[in-house]
C-alpha cells in the first residue's frame, strides 16, 4: 500500500507537473495575443497619427482656400462697384464732347460781349458827341441865327 500511496503522489505530482505546463502554455499563448495585441493597438495609434496629420494638412489647406475665396469676394465686390472700363471710356468721351461744345459757346458768348461793348463804346462816342453838338448849339447867340 506504501507503493501504491508512493504511486498516486507521483501520479499526483505528474498531473500537477502537467497542469504546471499547461497553465504555462496559456500563459504563453496569452502573452503572444496580448504581444499581438499590443502590437495591432500601436499600429492602429500610428495610423490613427498620420491620418490626423494628413487631415490636419488637409485642414489647414481648405482653411487657405476659404480665405483665397473671401479674399477674391472681397475683391470681387471692390470691382464691381466701380464701372466698367469701356462705360468710363464713354463717359469720358461724353465729357470731353461736352467741354468742347461748352469752350466753343464760351468762346462765342465771349465774342459777342467784344462786340456788344464795341457797339456800347460807339453808342457812348456818339452819345458824347451828340452831347458836345448840342451844347455847342446852345452856346450860339440866338440872334446869330437870322442875322
Amino acid at each position: 500500500e506504501a507503493a501504491n500511496n508512493a504511486i498516486r503522489e507521483l501520479q499526483l505530482c505528474s498531473l500537477e507537473v502537467d497542469k504546471a505546463e499547461m497553465v504555462a502554455q496559456t500563459c504563453d499563448r496569452q502573452l503572444s495575443q496580448y504581444t499581438d495585441l499590443a502590437k495591432g493597438v500601436q499600429e492602429q495609434i500610428a495610423a490613427s497619427e498620420a491620418s490626423i496629420e494628413a487631415l490636419s494638412q488637409e485642414l489647414k489647406q481648405a482653411k487657405t482656400v476659404r480665405q483665397h475665396k473671401e479674399e477674391y469676394e472681397a475683391l470681387a465686390k471692390v470691382v464691381n462697384r466701380h464701372s466698367a472700363k469701356s462705360q468710363t471710356r464713354q463717359v469720358q468721351e461724353e465729357t470731353q464732347a461736352r467741354l468742347a461744345s461748352l469752350e466753343e459757346e464760351a468762346q462765342a458768348l465771349e465774342e459777342q460781349v467784344k462786340e456788344r461793348n464795341q457797339q456800347f463804346a460807339l453808342l457812348m462816342q456818339t452819345i458824347q458827341d451828340l452831347q458836345r453838338t448840342m451844347g455847342e448849339e446852345n452856346e450860339r447867340p440866338e440872334g446869330g441865327e437870322g442875322a
